[in-house]
């Protein structure tokens, strides 16, 4: 509570990146469209993310794109990256060593998904495996290793915003 605002900035490293925020942005969409493709190869069928299965449970409408616009493209983005990449990861790098606490912070972001979003789909198999755990896994990962790239939280987070635009575009397509 004492500390000022720029040592908690520079302690949760929201620090402009080398790298043009834009780029990462569209880098983390195309990861977002690889990750889905994948998904598709593995599993043969395409699925929303966890977030929005339910979104399709009622008639779509101004307030409910509103809310789903603001959820996948801020709030989520935001709230993940300031505890999975601005706090955890640099904690489990120091705890555990460079790449490995890269991967735990990855582990933790999917096995955090997998609890809070668990897996309804019709499909049995994989599906709920890799899109309940495996993907969030392997986007957890990505979000890390932007963040290691950059050394910034803020660059893992445009990276998020990312893949939830990319969620977001699937459902209009999908659903329109």
């Amino acid at each position: 509570q004492t500390r000022r605002q720029s040592a908690d900035r520079a302690a949760l490293q929201m620090v402009d990146s080398r790298t043009p925020l834009p780029l990462i942005a569209f880098i983390g969409f195309g990861l977002a469209v690889a990750v889905d493709l994948i998904g598709l190869i593995v599993t043969g069928v395409s699925v929303r993310v966890p977030e929005l299965t339910s979104f399709g449970a009622f008639t779509p409408n101004f307030l409910t794109w509103g809310v789903a616009i603001v959820f996948m493209l801020a709030i989520q983005p935001v709230a993940d990256g300031l505890v999975f990449r601005g706090v955890a990861f640099p904690a489990l790098r120091a705890a555990a060593g460079g790449a490995f606490g890269w991967f735990i912070s990855g582990v933790l972001y999917g096995v955090f998904h997998y609890f809070v979003y668990p897996p309804a789909y019709a499909q049995g198999g994989i599906t709920p495996l890799w899109y309940g755990m495996i993907a969030p896994i392997l986007e957890g990962l990505i979000y890390g290793a932007v963040r290691a790239a950059t050394g910034s939280t803020r660059a893992a987070i445009v990276a998020h915003m990312a893949f939830g635009l990319f969620a977001l575009a699937k459902l209009l397509l999908v659903s329109g």
